[in-house]
């Protein structure tokens, strides 16, 4: 794996740490709508490591699995408290075990916490056919089923248009990633998704108007 590609991944973390609101607000507005933004977000950066164990019944995972996690406490509009998991899956090949990943990912921080838990699923990947959503047990009528959301980025193509339009920054990271999959499908490069965003907000392309010195895209 290239540094290239090493660096893609804490720029995702990087990046969703800065403008969760405005990643909430434009791919899950009822989910941003449900949260006070009066209180800022925790963000638990040590559960990630708790969360990576190796899988029950699988040896440990050699190298680095191309995703990026992040655990945020967040304040709800009714007064309670919830945590929001974003596990985006930066690579393009199909595992086995995601769904897998996922639900344990959830109990284990519902075992810690004793909060209610969203999980996301942010597939960066070109196979429309690909789409895991839920994970399901059942042993002599003994049914276990959890099913969590999921964000295709392949999906937010037909609406190129609307996302040009839109002044939240989020959509600059879209298009660069659709060019560089008609290049190598199977194996994307990261370096476009960074930075076309970078030189759109320093223009002035968001919303917000915000600076992304923030942002260490220029890393790559």
């Amino acid at each position: 794996m290239s540094r290239t590609r090493n660096n893609l991944d804490p720029v995702w973390k990087e990046a969703l740490t800065a403008y969760l609101p405005d990643f909430l607000e434009l791919f899950l507005p009822a989910v941003h709508r449900a949260i006070d933004w009066g209180i800022a977000p925790v963000f638990l950066d040590g559960e990630t490591r708790h969360l990576r164990r190796a899988l029950p019944g699988q040896p440990a995972p050699r190298g680095q699995r191309r995703q990026v996690d992040l655990v945020v406490r967040v304040q709800l509009k009714g007064g309670q408290q919830a945590l929001v998991l974003l596990h985006v899956e930066v690579q393009s090949q199909r595992d086995p075990h995601f769904t897998l990943r996922m639900s344990l990912y959830r109990h284990r921080l519902f075992e810690r916490y004793g909060l209610p838990v969203f999980s996301l699923a942010i597939l960066g990947d070109a196979d429309p056919g690909w789409r895991p959503c839920c994970h399901e047990t059942e042993l002599w009528g003994c049914r276990t089923y959890f099913r969590f959301a999921t964000l295709k980025i392949l999906d937010w193509k037909e609406r190129r248009a609307e996302l040009e339009a839109s002044t939240n920054p989020w959509p600059w990271w879209w298009p660069p990633t659709w060019r560089s999959w008609k290049r190598a499908p199977t194996n994307p490069p990261a370096w476009p998704w960074p930075c076309a965003w970078c030189a759109c907000c320093c223009s002035g392309g968001s919303a917000r108007n915000r600076p992304m010195d923030s942002i260490g895209c220029w890393r790559l």
